[in-house]
């Protein structure tokens, strides 16, 4: 069973979009792809046996797709409370997409827990960002309708999260039928925290369960997101 990783990129913004009542926004642009293949599995009766590591040349492509930063001092909040930030960008994304109609056709950054949760210090550093793009090979254009719908998605997924009765994620707010991943990388108060931070709402550390531990650096994995350049002359369109 092969083991690798995607990098999705944002690399140039062509356009930018408000977020209804919230001082942050959602991006639109190219995106580039990497992915690594850094290794595979030795499977024997249903069971890894062995895992074989492998120095391969990244598969590079470029698609379109949106993406929204996660805020700096959420970045902090979570880390000060015990949150993964992978887990909850992670949880964020499928509660993002699952309210989306059109999400089949449209992908998403997956988590990969034996990167995320490594006991050694990771150099795979990932931005503190929610991003979707179109599948190469494909005519796109889904992207762009979740960047039209954006400010309604996000309240959607708030509103289905907060709502579940589930106490750690399920099928029907942030676990997603399509993660090559497993579903593994994910917390659903990260998701909350993600998704009200994105809003503009305000968040309630009083609420936010209490974790046996801080996260550790070896799986600080996530870094604060750097605005990506823009083409010439973009307005800002209104939610």
């Amino acid at each position: 069973m092969r083991r690798d990783f995607t990098n999705t990129d944002a690399a140039q913004t062509y356009r930018i979009r408000e977020i209804k009542d919230s001082p942050w926004r959602a991006y639109y642009g190219r995106v580039e792809l990497k992915t690594v293949v850094y290794g595979y599995f030795k499977i024997r009766n249903k069971a890894i046996i062995d895992a074989v590591d492998l120095d391969t040349p990244p598969y590079e492509r470029e698609s379109t797709g949106m993406w929204m930063d996660v805020p700096r001092p959420t970045l902090e909040l979570m880390k000060n409370s015990g949150i993964n930030a992978a887990e909850a960008i992670h949880a964020a994304e499928h509660a993002f997409m699952n309210r989306f109609a059109l999400a089949a056709d449209l992908k998403t950054e997956c988590k990969v827990a034996e990167k995320e949760y490594k006991a050694t210090m990771s150099q795979r550093k990932r931005p503190a960002r929610l991003i979707f793009y179109d599948p190469t090979g494909t005519n796109g254009g889904v992207a762009v309708k979740a960047f039209d719908h954006v400010s309604d998605l996000l309240q959607r997924a708030l509103d289905t999260v907060e709502s579940c009765p589930c106490q750690e994620g399920c099928a029907a707010c942030i676990d997603s039928p399509t993660c090559k991943e497993g579903n593994l990388v994910s917390s659903k108060t990260g998701a909350l925290v993600v998704l009200k931070a994105i809003l503009g709402r305000p968040i309630d550390v009083d609420l936010i369960p209490e974790y046996p531990e801080p996260i550790a650096a070896t799986q600080d994995t996530i870094i604060p997101a750097v605005t990506v350049r823009a083409a010439e002359d973009i307005e800002v369109e209104k939610a």
